[in-house]
């Protein structure tokens, strides 16, 4: 099975948590993510992941669940 890279963009609705950058590093401690990037300027996190490993929508769904 090829690896397929590719990345999604989440913006967090919670940036008025202090923890929410460490929250978003927990939150995608998964396998299949590569890559974590985030703007602390205006909540954009990017995600590089093995498309082969897991989905955008579980990206998504797992934020969501955390509250952010």
């Amino acid at each position: 099975m090829t690896e397929q890279s590719t990345w999604s963009t989440f913006w967090v609705d919670s940036m008025d948590r202090a923890d929410w950058q460490d929250r978003v590093q927990e939150v995608f401690n998964l396998k299949g993510v590569q890559e974590i990037q985030i703007d602390a300027s205006n909540g954009e996190v990017r995600v590089r992941f093995d498309a082969t490993q897991i989905r955008p929508m579980l990206l998504h769904s797992h934020l969501r669940a955390a509250g952010l």
